[in-house]
């Protein structure tokens, strides 16, 4: 089990609308944790981690000094992301370089789409999504099992944010 993705996916498939530039340097953390092995593999003499935090650190920058042009990257770092992570989860890993490359590209669009279009819904359901995926892919569970957790944990991540996502919208203008 990979404590640091059960970390991450957690806090992505709980608290993504709510902690926007913290969801933002995870997905940028996630990316760079996914992409590294595949850019550098043995040439990368770093542990895995360190790329990663350079990739967050940029993106939680990013989505402060520029939060309008964040909300497009979050869409693009989560969208890339959970393109990346679900082509592995259908394919064990075993995809090829034109089709990682591919869903790195569409999903990175999409997301970036989604994200502008509906930006609260759709960091709900991407920081859902990705987390669940992500613990999922950490928890390494065998089939059916694999299918019915992430339904579980997706189904969970959208409830609690959707509820807290109702609750702060709800409460009145302190003042």
């Amino acid at each position: 089990m990979d404590i640091l993705r059960v970390l991450i996916g957690g806090i992505m498939l709980l608290s993504g609308r709510r902690l926007f530039w913290l969801f933002v340097a995870l997905a940028g953390f996630a990316l760079g944790y996914v992409l590294g092995p595949r850019l550098f593999g043995d040439l990368l003499a770093l542990p895995e981690w360190l790329l990663a935090v350079g990739f967050g650190l940029l993106a939680a920058v990013l989505a402060v000094v520029l939060q309008r042009a964040a909300v497009g990257l979050a869409g693009f770092l989560l969208g890339s992301t959970l393109g990346i992570t679900l082509l592995n989860a259908f394919t064990a890993g075993d995809s090829g370089e034109a089709l990682f490359w591919l869903a790195f590209v569409v999903g990175g669009v999409l997301g970036a789409l989604l994200v502008a279009t509906l930006f609260d819904v759709a960091l709900i359901a991407l920081s859902s999504l990705t987390g669940a995926s992500l613990l999922v892919q950490a928890l390494e569970p065998a089939q059916p099992a694999r299918t019915l957790l992430f339904a579980v944990l997706l189904l969970v991540g959208l409830v609690v944010q959707v509820w807290d996502w109702r609750r702060s919208v709800a409460r009145p203008p302190a003042g």
